[in-house]
This record gives C-alpha cells, structure tokens and sequence, in this order.
C-alpha cells in the first residue's frame, strides 16, 4: 500500500499540563494538519471516546492510541457513553 507523507499527526491540544498530544482538549492547534489524516494521541488524562471524539471533531480520519508509560494497558472506558463516533 502506499501512504502519502505525513498520513499520521500527532495531535496538538494546545493545553501542556498532562500532554499537548493527548486530545483532551478541543479544538486542536493543528487541526488543518489533523484534518483527513489518522490522528496519534498519546494515553492518558481522559477516556478514549473523548480522545477519539475530538480526533473526530477536528477532521481525523482515524485515531492511533500511544501507550506512552510502562507497563502493559488495556483500553477501557468508564465516561459516559459517547455513540456518534463514526
């Protein structure tokens, strides 16, 4: 398969406290670079459906999840359930 150049994008939240590239926060610094590509957002700070949903609101076609401590992860989800993730 062949993928253009920078297919992926790590996510800039604009907010450093915990991550700028864990996509808690919307919209996104680079969004128009975000935009039609597969956004990388490292764990944690928030759910996955947050990060997955803001990925989505700021024009990422899909969403890469980046384990970014040690030690074995699973996903899960305790916020509330967000169903219009497409």
């Amino acid at each position: 398969a062949n993928f253009p150049a920078r297919a992926v994008v790590t996510v800039n939240d604009g907010v450093a406290a915990a991550s700028a590239s864990d996509g808690c926060e919307t919209p996104f610094v680079n969004a128009a670079e975000v935009a039609g590509k597969v956004a990388l957002i490292d764990r944690g700070t928030c759910a996955f459906a947050i990060k997955v949903k803001n990925a989505q609101l700021n024009g990422a076609v899909g969403v890469i999840v980046a384990n970014n401590a040690a030690g074995v992860q699973t996903m899960g989800n305790a916020a509330p359930p967000i169903t219009d993730i497409s």
